[in-house]
């Protein structure tokens, strides 16, 4: 099928496909210093989440959780990405 254009449907719902742009944005790997560069321009005392974790505590205990951290911010960005379509 490729080079073709056709449109995927599940139960007669259409559903969107990605545009080249978005493919290719999500095909990429975010660098653990772009995700950690991010986090740094946040103000200390925001909080990512309803967990109450700012980005004061993140940055504090970096170190520790940045692992962590990087793999759910690397699985969350291609989760939105290919929601938002």
């Amino acid at each position: 099928m490729e080079g073709e254009n056709f449109q995927v449907k599940l139960d007669n719902i259409p559903f969107k496909r990605l545009s080249e742009e978005d493919n290719k944005s999500i095909s990429k790997t975010l660098s653990e210093e772009k995700i950690k560069e991010a986090i740094w321009d946040y103000e200390g005392s925001k909080s990512v989440g309803p967990d109450g974790y700012n980005f004061e505590f993140i940055k504090f205990k970096w170190d520790i959780i940045k692992s962590d951290f990087i793999r759910q911010s690397r699985t969350l960005r291609i989760l939105y990405l290919g929601l938002r379509v």
